[in-house]
Order: structure tokens, then sequence, then C-alpha cells
């Protein structure tokens, strides 16, 4: 609450005090927070070292944030030896209890093969689990799997559906993809304001690919009226959402 100024001022050293006074209690939630304020790098605590105590002690009261946190650090080698075999083991602690991001991470993990032979199958499973959770990067990576083939059926509809998801949680690649896939009909059908909503949208965030085929296709592809109404499309999302 502290933290993030919901509803009080925003206040690191209130927001200290109380999560202290909640992970002294041995609440794993609370300390998996505490070493967040910790590995911030943006803020004035940072000390990885304290982190890295706090995700531990988080981690074995059974946070599943708080495993997902200690993987993380034991993957990127904050406040720890560098260690993706103990990464992993955390990861699949978090992701066995439903850490979206956990299980994201582990789909990164064997898409990439890092530390583990590169397994697409698994890949592919775990980025399905944190897909269906609402987590925007699995839905945007499994979209990606699904269009190629890789580890799974290629299935340009089905992937489209996973990568609009995405889009639609205001995540940038797949706003871009989709926008392309409208463009294309890759998966969905061939609709030029439709794309240009979502490159609009990307374009708006700095994707420069995304600005490149939004002006392309106004300039060979759409009328002034289609332009507009795609325009207005763009405004009424980033109305309802942060897009």
């Amino acid at each position: 609450m502290y933290v993030q100024g919901k509803g009080v001022p925003k206040s690191v050293d209130e927001a200290l005090h109380w999560l202290q006074k909640a992970a002294d209690q041995e609440h794993g939630e609370a300390q998996n927070l505490l070493g967040s304020l910790y590995s911030d790098e943006r803020g004035i605590l940072r000390n990885y070292n304290m982190a890295a105590y706090w995700y531990k002690k988080s981690a074995a009261n059974g946070s599943p944030s708080g495993q997902c946190s200690l993987g993380t650090v034991f993957a990127e080698g904050l406040g720890v030896k560098k260690d993706i075999e103990t990464a992993r083991f955390w990861w699949e602690k978090a992701a066995e209890r439903g850490d979206s991001l956990a299980q994201s991470k582990l789909g990164c993990l064997y898409h990439e093969g890092q530390g583990v032979a590169r397994n697409y199958e698994a890949a592919a499973h775990y980025f399905r689990l944190a897909a269906v959770q609402g987590n925007m990067f699995a839905q945007y990576a499994l979209g990606c799997m699904q269009s190629k083939g890789t580890g799974i059926p290629e299935d340009q509809a089905l992937a489209a559906a996973w990568i609009e998801k995405a889009a639609e949680g205001g995540y940038v690649d797949a706003q871009y993809m989709i926008g392309r896939g409208f463009c294309l009909g890759i998966g969905v059908l061939q609709d030029f304001v439709s794309a240009h909503m979502w490159l609009n949208l990307a374009a708006a965030k700095g994707h420069k690919a995304a600005a490149e085929l939004r002006d392309t296709i106004e300039t060979l592809k759409m009328t002034g009226e289609q332009i507009a109404f795609a325009q207005r499309l763009a405004k009424e999302k980033m109305a309802t959402r942060e897009m």
C-alpha cells in the first residue's frame, strides 16, 4: 500500500516499517515484498544481498512469489552466486503452485536452452500454463510458437488469438504482430482498419516497425475515412485502458 501509494501517501520508509514487522513474523508475502524493495534498481534501498536474504526466507515459508523471486536472483546472480539449476528448482516450486511469472520464466528457460536441454514442448507447456492466467509475455510467446509450429502444431488462427490477447493487455510486440497479421491476413481476415489501430497503438509506444507499416498501409491501402475510423478506435482503446 505504502510502496505504491494506494489510498495513502507513497512512502518507502512507511512501507519498510510495516513490511519489516510482518516479515519478522514470518509472513512469506511480506518477506517477498521486502526483498523487492531491496532489489529495486530505482530504489534508494538497493541491496542485493538483503534482497536475496528475504527472498530465501519467503521461499522457505512457501510463498510462490518468493520462490519465483529467489529463482530470479539465482538466474541473474544478484546477491548470490549465479546458478541456473537452482533458479530452475525454485521456479518449478513456484510454478507447481500456480505462479504465472515462474511458469513464464520456465518457458523461456526451455525455449532458449539456458542451463537445460532445449525443449520446445516443455516451453510451450509452461507458456500455456502462464498464458491462461493472463501473463501477456506468455500469451505472446505461445502465439509465436503456435504460428511457427514450434513444439506444438501450427495453427495460425489460434496463434493470432493468443497474440491478440497479449495485445489487448498492452504488450507492445503483440500489438505490432497482430497489426501485421491483420495487414497480411495471417490467422485472421485481412482488415486494414484493425491493422492500423493495433499498429498505431504500438507506434505510440515507440515501436518503429509498427509506425513504418502503419504509414505504408495508410498510403497504399486505406481511404481517409478508414484512417480516421482506425485512429478513433485506437483512441478509444487508449482511453479505456493503458494500452
